[in-house]
């Protein structure tokens, strides 16, 4: 830490608001703005607080609910009256156990201050915002409960629209903020994520113990020509100049709805089909139908 990064911390309005007021840390100020704009915590609210130290979140979330509320971090953090600490790293499954045990059920809202160690190289410091973020959001989808509401810090950068676009398949309302309290040389940005659908409802232990839920037969639509006919699925567009009607029939085909001539599926009368059989098809037609 620099003697001239401490004269520029003592000289911030923010910092000095915060130690005359009693708060932990300046990013108090952005929580609470934030909070005032889009209330994602509201009275009664059981919370979890990722990255929470030194504990200046903490500090405004107990301030606002009288629910639960869980802090936790790499460093340690001070203890605070009815607040649940657990220090340790978010990236463990160990530690994430642990909140989860902490939590004994779900959330109404989950905020995330994490930010990664700075490494002077901006390309990788983004990529590390951006995976604590996903980190951030797999702990809601498994905590948080329907309608709960998600806050999260990233780095803005080259990822940063994919992570958006993914928390919009998942919450009703996605916000951009970018708060007053932040520095104006910070390149940090706050996603605020209201109402919470979730559509895998399987915990976090479940997910973790690699009991993967199984895949869905696709549609027909979105399979390729083999494995659609293994299914004995109806298939539009398929060649049938020469093909055999009772071969077609125990291949599970409907060729009532196939274009003699394999360019679109259209009623047809079977008539129009040669029901001689597939001697008189060419080794590249046979293979196109079996």
């Amino acid at each position: 830490m620099s003697k001239r990064w401490v004269q520029e911390h003592q000289r911030d309005a923010h910092y000095r608001q915060a130690k005359r007021e009693g708060y932990r840390a300046r990013s108090a100020y952005k929580l609470e703005e934030i909070n005032k704009r889009y209330t994602v915590i509201r009275p009664h609210d059981d919370v979890i607080d990722l990255g929470a130290a030194p504990g200046g979140w903490l500090q405004v979330i107990r301030e606002i609910t009288d629910g639960k509320v869980i802090g936790i971090d790499l460093r340690r953090i001070e203890p605070l009256d009815n607040v649940t600490c657990i220090r340790g790293d978010m990236t463990s499954e160990k530690v994430r156990k642990k909140l989860v045990d902490a939590v004994g059920g779900k959330v109404n809202t989950i905020v995330s201050d994490m930010s990664p160690n700075i490494s002077g190289n901006y390309t990788m410091d983004q990529a590390q915002s951006v995976y604590l973020g996903e980190m951030a959001l797999d702990t809601a989808e498994s905590l948080l409960d329907r309608g709960g509401n998600f806050v999260v810090k990233v780095f803005e950068g080259d990822l940063f629209p994919d992570f958006l676009r993914l928390l919009k398949t998942k919450f009703s309302r996605v916000k951009v903020h970018n708060p007053k309290a932040s520095r104006k040389t910070s390149s940090e940005i706050y996603v605020i994520a209201r109402n919470y659908f979730p559509k895998d409802k399987r915990s976090l232990q479940e997910r973790s113990s690699g009991n993967e839920e199984q895949e869905p037969i696709p549609d027909e639509q979105d399979m390729d020509l083999p494995e659609a006919e293994a299914k004995g699925l109806y298939i539009q567009g398929s060649e049938t100049k020469g093909l055999d009607t009772k071969g077609s029939e125990a291949n599970g085909l409907d060729i009532q709805g196939l274009d003699a001539k394999g360019s679109e599926a259209k009623r047809l009368d079977t008539k129009t089909l040669d029901t001689k059989g597939p001697d008189t098809m060419g080794a590249e037609e046979k293979e196109e139908v079996q």
